[in-house]
């Protein structure tokens, strides 16, 4: 199946390796790229250099893609993007500067919050050129079955195995809740003929440092997990922002809680 990628530029050397880890990704299914920058103004001489530095990335970047500017907020434009150019994935990188990781992370999540389609956030300095193992953190949530569901197609279209990694917690009823959403996800891999492993982390330090270092440990290409805005309830408020500055620049897939909602328990992107 052809995917579609959407990547934002700002003409950094961070946004230029997001572009060519989509073009990556994109040569193994045929799909489509779209290299997109926001303009700050409608002025003419902003629209001109920004279309000089596209006919340059254009020449710096090897690969088929095609090139949009917009003038607008980005926060508005990404699901007007992602409709006409039907688009699958949304790519971007962060810049992986000590102290500003956790700031930038941050602002990316905004922007995961206003989009429709999983965000794929890629660090300074990393490409990613496959995606071959993939970490799947879960927890007691409903969201956490949903998002296994969305990326079971993915590993599946990448041929790709799930490392299913289980949060642990000492309350009875949500240890629980996670054993039954540990049961449908494996329901769902199984069913969509997708390769996993249960992993259960020691426990001696915090979930959130364990799961990047067991990622680490095994090469994850990807880790993915559901963004949950404002909300305390999963694991903790800044789970995915921490993911997404972690030392081993792992990109990570996440997706807004709302719109797993919307796509239901069995949904696939």
């Amino acid at each position: 199946m052809k995917t579609n990628y959407l990547v934002l530029i700002d003409f950094s050397e961070t946004s230029k390796n997001a572009l060519k880890s989509a073009l990556n990704l994109s040569s193994l299914n045929g799909g489509k790229v779209v290299a997109l920058h926001v303009l700050s103004s409608d002025k003419k001489e902003e629209k001109n250099e920004a279309t000089t530095k596209m006919e340059q990335l254009k020449t710096s970047v090897s690969g088929n893609f095609d090139t949009q500017l917009s003038y607008g907020k980005l926060n508005d434009l990404i699901n007007t993007s992602i409709d006409l150019l039907d688009i699958d994935y949304v790519i971007m990188g962060t810049h992986g500067v000590t102290g500003l990781q956790k700031v930038l992370g941050s602002k990316a999540l905004k922007l995961v919050n206003a989009s429709k389609k999983p965000f794929l956030i890629t660090q300074e300095g990393k490409e990613l050129e496959k995606i071959k193992t993939i970490v799947l953190p879960f927890s007691y949530s409903s969201e956490s079955v949903q998002i296994g569901s969305v990326v079971s197609h993915l590993a599946k279209s990448h041929g790709a195995k799930i490392h299913l990694v289980g949060f642990q917690h000492d309350d009875e009823w949500l240890k629980n809740d996670i054993a039954r959403n540990q049961i449908l996800i494996k329901r769902i891999l199984k069913e969509s003929n997708t390769e996993y492993e249960i992993v259960k982390l020691e426990g001696k330090d915090s979930y959130e440092s364990e799961l990047i270092a067991y990622s680490n440990s095994v090469s994850a290409d990807l880790i993915a997990a559901a963004h949950f805005s404002g909300s305390p309830l999963i694991i903790r408020k800044n789970f995915v922002r921490d993911l997404i500055s972690n030392e081993f620049k792992i990109p990570v897939l996440t997706l807004n809680a709302e719109c797993l909602h919307i796509l239901g328990n069995f949904a696939t992107i």
